[in-house]
């Protein structure tokens, strides 16, 4: 968090809570080996989720590439594995990289919620970045 944003890769799945919604994510947690199952309050769901960037990697992205989305998640998907790749080249350490992230995470999932937008992002980083340049010039 040096530059004031947190990258991590986030993996869910969704289910309408009914008596036995949860058994089926159960199922996709049992197969993939992986994540966990919580109860989101925000969207009235059952979710699978796993934020495990090897997991992510090792687990999620090749089962999902074995067995292709058939909607429009497919395109999401491939932004999110250009994330995780990003995050995993440590390409999410230096301002650029994070501006990337946040570029292709904010193209993702446009009909989801945001809890920030881009815009204030983008400010937490220049003011780190700048409070950084001005620490360093002060050691010099």
């Amino acid at each position: 968090m040096r530059y004031g944003v947190e990258i991590r890769p986030s993996f869910s799945i969704g289910q309408s809570i009914n008596k036995d919604n949860h058994l089926l994510l159960e199922a996709v947690r049992d197969s993939l080996g992986c994540g966990a199952i919580r109860v989101s309050r925000r969207d009235n769901c059952y979710k699978y989720e796993t934020r495990n960037l090897a997991d992510i990697r090792g687990k999620i992205i090749p089962f999902v590439e074995a067995h292709p989305l058939l909607s429009n998640k497919r395109h999401d998907f491939g932004l999110f594995v250009n994330v995780c790749s990003l995050i995993a080249e440590r390409s999410h350490l230096n301002p650029e990289g994070i501006e990337e992230v946040i570029r292709l995470a904010f193209s993702m999932n446009q009909s989801g919620t945001r809890k920030t937008t881009r815009a204030k992002l983008s400010e937490t980083i220049e003011k780190r970045v700048a409070g950084l340049l001005a620490k360093a010039s002060l050691v010099q």
